[in-house]
């Protein structure tokens, strides 16, 4: 709590006894707030619902984090109204507690905290009694904890001395932890009850810049906080997760990787038995968080009595509504979860790229990871779909992972058909420099790379400023299902488009626009894995083990994958869908 107060402090310009009053304001009102809560917490359910309370070693260890007990102020359900509640139509109020429950991020410390079996069986056991825990609850620890001991004996890391830990600490935890870039994280030490996992911080705060935390929340200035340009709340050390490039980046150093935070999983470790990470597409992956917070057309609604709605969706998407409103349609009647995916498959190919330039340099280029697993990793078949596309080049080059382009093409489009021939020739360049020689030539792959990283920036800016409607987000779905068969030979990447027309089919449903029901089903149908190949579900929640069940499943649907049912249902979709439905669109306001 002192360490709170004083790093808080410091971010401060204050004379020095106003900042002793202040410190001592922050520790009395801090204290007096989670005596409240941690009595509230003891009332509650050990781990089940969304009540997640004492008997969670997460909930006890968030509490020794000032920073997480100061967005439990308003985020943790206080009950019966002991602490004023500004501004709710913007938050449920829940939000710390929802994650707590339901999200797998929170317990992603504890599901890969390195154990062997017999410690294992100590762990799922053993009484806490020093946090006020009688029970860890059954579905903190499984065969992951189990995978990770291994992984660790394989690399070489002893985490029974503390150099061993630190290396697991420093490769893995820069993920499963949430890294800050503080060597000196307490959530980083070898504690049972310092082991939080991804808390909010890690998403909503950039670095130790702390400042954001006090200034949103104070209730008679929260109104002024919330339509303060974007930059100025970056600058108080506020992420900008409005914005839908950001949210991306920030999911994707983990999902994709960043070698500059040592975010990356090398070959190394999954020869060591890391599962592959999977593609990623950004609306489906929030929204099986599963999501805590409110889209912007929810919001949209929830601050209809809010007198400064207008003012901040112009502030906080100036390229979208600064404009003439005139000639702009209402955030309502904007296509919000499309919009994101759109920017999401921009985003994932600019931090691929990004990933890749990061790798060239002497000590970091050409670690297999880098490229597609199955150029090396699949079933040798006769006929094969694989040698019937032909290769770029030369056969047997490690091309780059595909999955990351199989939207690039679409969103270009809504960018702007004027930016095609630009990234389409970059592309082929690129394409062409991993085929001439084996891995490519690092300095001929960063020029490139810096070339299309410059492009796909132009194209995300585009993207950023322009609303999708409700003819727009059919015209996508349109195009994605008449995506060319030989870009769909990848499972990761026939998966990214199911995602991405399931969650256009979601939207126009909720916008009151729903597709003929015939086809909705033809499209829900899409993720039927028995059907097409493709499992589109994803194993959401913290009681759900993705090892080794889920990975087991997945890895065996890869193997099997063909992509010809996948492209004979798309090609109906993209036959029986009209751009232009019968009943008008809602009109634009």
């Amino acid at each position: 709590m002192m360490k709170f107060a004083t790093m808080h402090s410091d971010l401060l310009p204050t004379p020095p006894m106003f900042r002793s009053l202040m410190l001592m304001t922050a520790w009395i009102f801090f204290a007096s707030h989670f005596a409240t809560q941690t009595s509230l917490a003891q009332n509650l359910a050990s781990s089940d619902g969304d009540n997640a309370g004492s008997g969670d070693p997460v909930f006890a260890s968030w509490q020794k984090q000032a920073g997480v007990q100061a967005c439990g102020q308003c985020h943790y359900e206080a009950g019966g109204g002991a602490f004023a509640r500004p501004d709710v139509s913007f938050s449920k109020q829940n939000e710390l507690q929802f994650w707590l429950a339901n999200d797998k991020h929170a317990i992603a410390r504890r599901r890969i905290e390195p154990l062997t079996v017999d410690e294992l069986r100590k762990e799922m056991f053993s009484r806490r009694s020093d946090l006020g825990i009688a029970t860890f609850p059954a579905d903190w620890f499984g065969a992951s904890n189990v995978l990770s001991r291994r992984i660790c004996d394989k690399l070489g890391y002893d985490v029974s001395k503390p150099e061993g830990y630190a290396l697991f600490r420093n490769n893995c935890l820069t993920c499963h932890g949430g890294y800050s870039g503080d060597v000196d994280n307490v959530h980083f030490a070898k504690d049972e009850g310092a082991q939080p996992g991804i808390s909010c911080n890690y998403c909503h705060q950039i670095d130790g810049n702390m400042a954001w935390i006090q200034q949103h929340g104070i209730q008679g200035a929260a109104k002024q906080w919330r339509n303060l340009a974007p930059e100025q709340k970056v600058a108080a050390g506020m992420r900008d997760l409005v914005n839908a490039k950001t949210q991306a980046a920030n999911c994707y150093d983990c999902h994709i990787g960043n070698r500059d935070k040592n975010m990356f999983v090398n070959h190394v470790m999954y020869a060591a038995g890391h599962p592959p990470l999977p593609g990623i597409e950004l609306q489906t992956f929030c929204t099986s968080m599963p999501q805590h917070w409110q889209s912007e057309s929810a919001l949209y609604e929830s601050l209809s009595d809010f007198e400064g709605r207008d003012e901040y969706f112009r502030v906080n998407f100036p390229a979208l509504f600064a404009g003439d409103p005139a000639k702009t349609i209402s955030p309502k009647a904007t296509y919000w979860n499309t919009r994101k995916m759109i920017v999401g498959a921009l985003a994932a190919r600019l931090h691929s790229v990004d990933l890749m330039l990061a790798s060239t340099t002497d000590d970091r280029w050409a670690d297999y990871s880098l490229y597609d697993c199955a150029a090396c990793h699949h079933e040798l078949r006769e006929p094969s779909q694989r040698q019937a596309r032909g290769y770029v080049g030369a056969p047997g080059r490690p091309r780059q992972s595909e999955w990351p382009e199989t939207l690039l093409s679409v969103a270009i489009d809504v960018a702007g058909s004027d930016l095609r021939a630009n990234i389409d020739a970059t592309e082929t360049k690129l394409a062409a420099a991993f085929a001439q020689t084996p891995f490519g030539e690092p300095a001929v792959v960063a020029s490139i790379g810096k070339e299309l990283q410059s492009s796909l920036q132009t194209v995300i800016d585009r993207v950023q400023g322009k609303p999708i409607t409700s003819i727009a987000a059919r015209e996508v779905i349109r195009r994605l299902a008449s995506t060319p068969k030989d870009k769909l030979l990848v499972y990761d990447s026939g998966r990214q488009i199911v995602w991405a027309i399931q969650v256009i089919a979601e939207e126009l449903a909720k916008q009151g626009e729903p597709l003929p029901e015939a086809l909705a089903a033809k499209i829900a149908a899409l993720s039927d894995a028995s059907e097409t190949g493709i499992e589109a579900k994803l194993p959401a929640g913290r009681q759900v083990f993705i090892y080794p069940d889920n990975l087991y499943e997945d890895l065996n649907r890869k193997s099997a994958y063909s992509s010809d049912e996948l492209a004979e249902r798309l090609a109906v979709i993209a036959k029986e869908i009209e751009v232009r439905p019968a009943v008008p669109a809602v009109a634009a306001r």
